[in-house]
């Protein structure tokens, strides 16, 4: 959906999706959309991207890829738990998806971090209510990059390079 406008603030999103919202909205933690009432996804390509180039940066830190490895692995394993609901049913789904809650919250309690890992920690822990919530709901994506990507070719995945000048998803 796009929508032009002068302005970018919460005026215009409430402009669009009015105060409450019945479905998931699923954004970039831009702040505009917490007057929203509905549930929130944060788009994971976007943190994980954030998290990439901290990676990138300082190279010296493992422990920010450990992090980075230890939260993809948690939306790895909640994308396999959402597949499975149907066959495992609520009772087994609930007990598993509180305990990627319980994952995800241990991760965030970092012990001892870094100055660098734990300015992620602190990036990611803002979001933390919003990242599992596409396990939850049938059809939320746990990303919001769909423009961003185009379908499996030749057995491979292919990427747009974002709008961004000189940069790749």
């Amino acid at each position: 959906y796009y929508w032009p406008d002068k302005q970018r603030g919460s005026p215009v999103v409430e402009k669009i999706l009015g105060t409450i919202f019945s479905g998931v909205l699923v954004t970039d933690a831009w702040c505009a959309y917490q007057k929203i009432v509905c549930h929130k996804q944060t788009c994971m390509a976007h943190i994980m991207r954030k998290i990439r180039k901290f990676r990138d940066a300082y190279p010296q830190y493992y422990s920010i890829m450990t992090f980075y490895q230890k939260l993809r692995r948690i939306l790895a394993d909640g994308e396999r738990l959402k597949l499975a609901r149907k066959k495992i049913g609520e009772e087994v789904f609930n007990r598993r998806l509180n305990l990627l809650k319980f994952r995800l919250e241990k991760l965030l309690s970092w012990k001892s971090p870094n100055a660098v890992l734990k300015e992620v920690i602190s990036k990611v822990a803002r979001q933390s209510a919003y990242i599992l919530t596409f396990i939850e709901f049938p059809g939320v994506p746990k990303h919001n990059n769909f423009g961003e990507y185009i379908p499996i070719l030749n057995g491979k995945s292919v990427h747009y390079k974002s709008r961004r000048r000189n940069s790749m998803i």
